[in-house]
């Protein structure tokens, strides 16, 4: 009898025990915070210098200063996850995050001055139980240029799809095949795409240094969700085929484009073709044609 009333009490406090852990998995899941950055064509130098990021709460509070590092290469990629000191459960929780680069002259360095930086993507999720939803996800060519008059930059939340804890954005695949010109290195092609909604996204970054006949394949995270390709009006290709610096000898760049597809990536992982056009060549991008449209 004793034994019996012994295990039950056991195993509730089991249970307990279980519930409790089960609770600071979760807890410490929604206060997790990842930052993406990807810096453009001006890095942010190491040594000394340094990004920052700060939360504003929709309560009116704000969290502390967090770092993010320095010492971020032209065109990288660099990933931070932190430890949040305040829960976040909900994305509308959130007001805003704000972006501070500290780019001043560094100690025992007599010939720096401000260090600018291009910032070309940012990406911030929060942790919501088990799942990371995109709070901010903006491209820009650059996004944002940091300088010693442009210090900080607040970003405020992407559109969501409601529900959960807020939409994932849009994904597009693009997929470009050059022909018989290639797109020499150090210069580049850019995309922008125009909504039946009247707006108009960022210009996404394609990439350059497309060899002759190859296939290059570039997949974009949109600055807001997109239901279908009905709400798509026209893709816009803009190709930056300008003298390069330190190449005396360049003259503006021709680069042939043969086939061109871009796609919108749907919920459940299918493709629907925005753009599938072919030719021979579809586009002979020149100095006297650095941009064309299609239309849906």
């Amino acid at each position: 009898m004793k034994t019996s009333k012994w295990l039950k009490m056991a195993a509730i406090k089991a249970a307990l025990w279980l519930i409790f852990v089960a609770s600071i998995n979760v807890t410490s899941l929604s206060a997790q915070m990842k930052v993406y950055l990807t810096t453009g064509g001006d890095d942010l130098r190491g040594g000394g210098n340094t990004a920052h990021i700060t939360v504003n709460y929709a309560d009116g509070t704000t969290s502390p200063e967090y770092l993010l590092g320095g010492g971020f290469a032209n065109n990288s990629l660099n990933a931070k996850t932190i430890e949040l000191k305040k829960a976040v459960t909900e994305l509308s929780q959130v007001r805003s995050v704000m972006l501070r680069h500290n780019g001043s002259p560094r100690a025992g360095q007599p010939f720096d001055s401000y260090d600018n930086w291009d910032l070309s993507r940012l990406r911030v999720t929060f942790m919501i139980g088990d799942k990371e939803y995109d709070f901010v996800n903006q491209t820009g060519s650059p996004l944002v240029r940091f300088t010693g008059q442009l210090r900080n930059k607040i970003f405020t939340a992407v559109p969501t799809t409601g529900g959960g804890g807020g939409g994932q954005n849009s994904t597009v695949k693009v997929f470009l095949t050059t022909g018989s010109d290639d797109l020499r290195g150090g210069n580049t092609a850019f995309m922008t795409i125009s909504y039946t909604d009247g707006t108009t996204s960022p210009e996404y970054r394609l990439g350059g240094g497309f060899a002759q006949n190859s296939a290059n394949t570039k997949s974009i995270v949109l600055n807001k969700v997109v239901g279908n390709v009905e709400d798509i009006r026209s893709i816009s290709l803009r190709h930056d085929g300008a003298p390069r610096a330190g190449q005396p000898f360049d003259t503006y760049e021709n680069w042939d484009l043969q086939v061109l597809r871009v796609a919108l990536v749907m919920p459940n992982g299918t493709e629907q073709n925005v753009v599938n056009e072919r030719g021979n060549p579809l586009t002979r991008f020149t100095g006297a044609l650095r941009t064309r449209a299609w239309n849906r």
